[in-house]
């Protein structure tokens, strides 16, 4: 017996004049077979300027705290020296590791996080060669060694 369960979607788009479309999305799927769960974390980038981000934008005092203390977890879970900072530029990937971190380890529920990058995109066409490179960067920015249950996948984008 198959069923699967919607557990939450979040969507942002935005226009920024010339620079083309920019999208951030993640998406948690949630699939029940036989008894057995999991929740599926994607997320998709179609150039690699979307990787680096503005950095933490929280301000209030608690929410601030929340985050630290979420990050220190999952760097700690992920063996990342805690002196990294992940509040910056690479925030947004941060924050998606901190999702796998939770759905794993503190709801002990099977997850996985899937990061879909898109060569050749129409608005900013990135190679392959490009996305390896910058993705390689990132992970060592970050002080990331491997990542369990998360794997990054290039596809090509379709024209539209």
């Amino acid at each position: 017996m198959h069923s699967s369960v919607l557990l939450a979607y979040r969507s942002t788009e935005t226009n920024y004049g010339n620079s083309g479309r920019q999208a951030d999305r993640i998406g948690m799927r949630g699939a029940v077979f036989n008894g057995d769960g999991g929740v599926l974390l994607l997320e998709s980038k179609s150039h690699v300027a979307e990787v680096r981000g503005n950095g933490c934008g929280a301000t209030a005092h608690e929410s601030v705290r929340k985050i630290d203390s979420a990050l220190a977890k999952t760097k700690h879970w992920l063996e990342v020296d805690s002196e990294v900072d992940w509040k910056r530029g690479f925030y947004q990937s941060a924050n998606r590791l901190a999702h796998l971190y939770f759905f794993r380890e503190v709801l002990q529920i099977p997850a996985w996080l899937v990061s879909v990058y898109f060569t050749d995109d129409p608005h900013s066409p990135t190679i392959r060669e490009a996305w390896t490179s910058a993705l390689r960067q990132v992970k060592s920015s970050m002080g990331l060694k491997q990542v369990p249950f998360c794997a990054d996948v290039l596809l090509p984008a379709l024209a539209g």
